[in-house]
């Protein structure tokens, strides 16, 4: 019925390190309840004979043989379930751990790529998904395979004769089941991506619900939200229509063996060919066979759901992970200088065909003071990027403080650098510990040190629990200069001898900025630093401005000396005067 595909190697692969606990819980627990079953109609046999044959001895039997069971599946089953459970639990913790970990190891071009809802949608669908396959599909059809076996065994014991044509309709029904089995697995992978892409619609609703009021958006949103249940809705009923056949089949071969072996028994038992008690232990086998192959059916469709959240968390793991380090032998010779940062003839390029950089080549000396402009699109931010190792080089090299890029795990790169991006990531918990995500070992003192360099020790002391008030969702209840003042005491706390400014006071009010600002100030001496920013204020005083367009370096040099070449940067800083100015009037 089952036939071997990769998500069950993948199923048994995820268990492995507790299959042996995991198959004993799951072999006892089943073969204990399917015993008290099965020694159920051996009970009624004795039972029914004693009473014909006013035999008390028989009587005495059949409670012996119902209650052994009963003792077993009271005293010993606890202990099988607590073996299984507890195997299904730690390897569930273990898959998330390992899926976790997977995903904060993950290029940044894979998340350009996949929608957060998706990712959700994966650690928490798909995971209880494979937990449910665990602990409730697998038991649930093994148990009734074991007692579909053990009835049938039963059965030939009984009477052989009526055990041949029950068992060759069990044969028919599992050929039958397997033929489901494919179209269920389809649909319920279908089934499954739909639902990932209505969390992701719903993630995007809930994020801009804002937008969607200001825009009054509901009915266009309300539509597309509609059409998306509609598609999940339709694909539910075809697999609701397809698992109904299935029990339908189940039903009708059930019904003719219900009723096969009542009419074949009753012409025995009046031929005086079988006894009543007999015939009562043949009918309560029947059923319990009848009703397991019901219940597979169900579990089996369930169990291909389940099947889809492998087969997702398997296409996951696959996926390449940020390469850490190079082997020792593939390794850049350092370079002797300690220059600063050194970018020697990068190529990069987010799509194949369309190159961003082609052999840029640009040396930052160590302790200045470097400004990134130019237009949207024009690979300023990229090159900071390209820094931290968010994306991989295809071309060429970086040198920081004088070591190769690839000399440098990740880790070890990123240590050298601190940021300050433009949107502010802050975690759910208090500012003490968003603060200290700059250095985990870091004292309250030295926190707060850090927050007054960043001018934001005063509104925070205002806060009504201060360094203890906990913030909400993305630094909600927060300014954007509030979350910006978190962000640059998070950057002092590191003291990292390089600093990245993404465009750090571009959507701030005039008062933020000017705070914000002043603690940039502070937090740039004795560092190499690097501004991307759009306000002329951020950059005309910097050691070194570099104009970027379209991918290559237009322009360097200082404010005054690109003003005096009438160049690209003039046209920039003409262009941002001019619209500063409409805006004034």
């Amino acid at each position: 019925m089952i036939r071997l595909k990769s998500e069950y190697i993948s199923l048994y692969h995820f268990m492995k390190p507790k299959i042996i606990r995991y198959a004993m819980g799951l072999i006892g627990s089943c073969t204990i309840t399917a015993s008290l079953i099965i020694m159920q109609a051996f009970a009624w046999k004795y039972m029914f004979n004693s009473a014909v044959e006013l035999d008390f001895n028989l009587l005495y039997k059949s409670m012996i043989v119902f209650f052994i069971p009963v003792l077993l599946l009271v005293f010993v089953s606890p202990f099988f379930v607590y073996l299984y459970n507890s195997a299904v639990k730690e390897v569930m913790f273990d898959i998330r751990h390992k899926l976790f970990s997977k995903l904060v190891r993950l290029p940044i071009g894979f998340y350009d790529k996949h929608h957060s809802g998706e990712l959700y949608s994966l650690m928490a669908n798909d995971v209880r998904l494979i937990e449910s396959a665990y602990s409730e599909h697998l038991r649930t059809i093994l148990y009734q395979f074991v007692l579909i076996v053990a009835s049938l065994f039963s059965m030939f014991v009984i009477s052989w004769k009526m055990a041949i044509p029950l068992f060759l309709v069990c044969v028919s029904f599992a050929l039958l089941t397997s033929r489901f089995s494919k179209s269920l697995s389809r649909l319920s992978g279908l089934m499954q991506g739909r639902r990932s892409k209505e969390t992701q619609r719903l993630i995007d609703i809930i994020g801009g619900s804002h937008i969607i009021r200001m825009f009054n958006l509901y009915k266009v949103i309300g539509r597309k939200h509609q059409r998306s249940i509609k598609q999940v809705t339709k694909l539910g009923l075809m697999l609701g229509r397809k698992e109904g056949q299935m029990e339908g089949v189940a039903f009708f071969i059930g019904f003719l063996n219900h009723g096969g072996i009542y009419v074949l028994g009753a012409f025995l038992l009046m031929n005086g060919a079988i006894e009543l008690g007999i015939l009562t232990a043949l009918v309560s086998l029947q059923i319990n066979v009848s009703f397991a192959f019901l219940q597979i059916g169900s579990n089996l469709s369930q169990l291909q759901i389940s099947l889809v959240g492998i087969t997702r968390l398997d296409q996951l793991h696959k996926e390449q992970e940020e390469t850490q380090t190079l082997h020792a032998s593939e390794r850049t010779t350092t370079l002797p200088d300690k220059m600063g940062i050194r970018i020697e003839e990068v190529c990069f390029r987010y799509k194949q065909d369309v190159p961003l950089f082609d052999r840029i080549n640009l040396v930052i000396e160590k302790g200045s003071h470097v400004a990134f402009v130019g237009a949207s699109g024009s690979g300023k931010t990229t090159i900071a990027k390209l820094i931290l190792g968010l994306y991989p080089l295809q071309g060429g090299n970086i040198y920081i403080d004088g070591q190769s890029m690839d000399a440098l795990s990740l880790e070890e790169r990123r240590s050298l650098i601190a940021y300050v991006p433009q949107d502010v990531t802050l975690f759910e918990g208090t500012i003490m510990e968003n603060i200290r995500f700059g250095n985990g070992q870091a004292t309250e003192d030295e926190v707060r040190a850090a927050a007054e360099a960043a001018n934001a020790h005063e509104f925070i002391r205002r806060l009504p629990e201060g360094y203890g008030t906990r913030i909400g969702e993305t630094g909600k209840g927060l300014s954007g200069g509030e979350r910006q003042r978190i962000a640059i005491a998070r950057a002092v706390l590191k003291n990292a001898p390089f600093l990245i400014l993404d465009e750090a006071t571009s959507s701030l009010d005039t008062r933020s900025e000017h705070l914000v600002q002043e603690a940039l100030d502070r937090l740039v001496k004795d560092r190499t630093t690097i501004v991307i920013a759009h306000r002329l204020s951020t950059i005309e005083h910097a050691d070194m401005i570099i104009v970027m367009h379209k991918g290559v370096i237009a322009e360097q040099g200082t404010h005054q000396e690109l003003i005096s070449r009438n160049g690209l940067y003039h046209e920039l800083v003409e262009t941002k005067l001019t619209n500063d100015l409409h805006a004034a009037k």
